[in-house]
């Protein structure tokens, strides 16, 4: 098997159609009832797996490609709900680190955010592919939308109260929430898989109805994720 350059995890099929308009397919797998796409772009030997919604289904994923495939890079590309009001629809988040924002041992004086065995409640991408990352979006940027590197907060709720996302803004310091991130993040890291989690806002901090934006802005958070895929592989990191 050809050495897999980049490996892309995506939660839904709209996210994975788009990558799969800008690459040219070899092959259809499964493994493990997991969809995987093999093809090239720009020479380059890309796997795509749509890893359905929530941390389990995540990490399942992210494992499974990571021991078929041993990618040099993953790359997890999505939309998520942002609690920085800065933030506004359309703009992009590089993560700088990921955080489980459900862990909750704090009856056993545990930190929120970590489980008792854990040093650090988060996990950090890769420098190299933030600051790569960081600099290709800002190129496509065309006044558009904002580019910006930040915690990406993960839970298995889709998360609508304001409190709630005003609580998470002030203990975790994250700018936006999602559902699949952090799953993504802790498996990369503990199999030494170089990462970065690329997401598109789709619903803000003052929606009342966060679940209808999400819907509209998800197609552009998917469109932009296959962008920035195709110009990442483009300058061969």
């Amino acid at each position: 098997m050809e050495k897999i350059d980049f490996a892309v995890i995506c939660a839904l099929d709209l996210e994975v159609n788009e990558v799969l308009k800008i690459l040219d397919i070899y092959n259809k797998t499964k493994k493990y009832n997991i969809e995987i796409y093999e093809g090239k772009l720009f020479n380059k030997n890309i796997v795509i797996a749509k890893s359905g919604i929530g941390k389990i289904s995540a990490a399942r994923t992210t494992q499974v490609i990571i021991s078929s495939y041993n990618p040099k890079y993953v790359v997890n590309i999505g939309s998520a709900g942002s609690i920085n009001k800065d933030l506004n629809y359309g703009d992009i988040v590089i993560s700088s680190a990921c955080v489980q924002i459900d862990a909750d041992c704090t009856a056993f004086g545990t930190k929120l955010g970590k489980f008792q065995d854990e040093d650090e409640i988060y996990t950090y991408a890769d420098k190299e592919l933030i600051q790569k990352s960081n600099n290709i979006m800002k190129g496509i940027l065309n006044n558009e939308f904002s580019v910006n590197i930040g915690i990406i907060a993960t839970s298995d709720t889709f998360i609508t109260n304001r409190e709630y996302k005003e609580f998470i803004r002030k203990n975790f310091n994250a700018d936006c929430v999602e559902m699949e991130g952090v799953a993504v993040a802790n498996v990369c890291k503990e199999c030494n898989v170089p990462f970065v989690v690329i997401r598109g806002i789709s619903d803000k901090l003052n929606d009342k109805n966060p679940s209808d934006t999400y819907e509209k802005y998800k197609i552009i958070a998917s469109r932009r994720g296959a962008m920035f895929l195709k110009e990442l592989v483009k300058y061969n990191i």
